[in-house]
């Protein structure tokens, strides 16, 4: 098990985290803690809850305790998964420049063969 000595947490922002530091054991991470609880004196000691995205960690700094909030993880996944079609489309777009060369040139075909790559990829990737 993972600890973290939680340095700073800001308690205004729903004890969002600010300042961290992993260590491989409790006594590590207390010693750390030990050495600069003058200068962050809610600092503390706590198991890392699970290793993932330090944006769902909740930190109560009363208690002393990290949780992991899963559930907004997976809400944040849910919504994330509803507009992946618009991040696969960009990836796969031609670049805009054929668009622009054939305009410039005067090339329908050019022009023709951008719009029918572009429409394409929205078939690739729908809504």
């Amino acid at each position: 098990m993972m600890h973290v000595a939680i340095m700073k947490y800001d308690k205004k922002n729903n004890d969002k985290l600010e300042k961290y530091m992993d260590f491989a054991t409790q006594a590590e991470a207390q010693a750390h803690v030990d050495r600069f609880i003058d200068k962050y004196p809610s600092a503390f000691v706590g198991e890392v809850p699970y290793i993932g995205c330090m944006k769902y960690w909740i930190i109560d700094g009363e208690a002393k305790t990290i949780i992991y909030d899963s559930d907004t993880e997976k809400f944040d996944q849910s919504e994330r998964a509803k507009t992946q079609y618009q991040r696969d489309r960009k990836e796969s777009y031609p670049p805009a420049t054929d668009y622009l060369d054939g305009v410039v040139k005067g090339d329908q075909g050019q022009i023709d063969q951008y719009v029918a790559d572009c429409l394409a990829v929205k078939q690739r990737f729908p809504k």
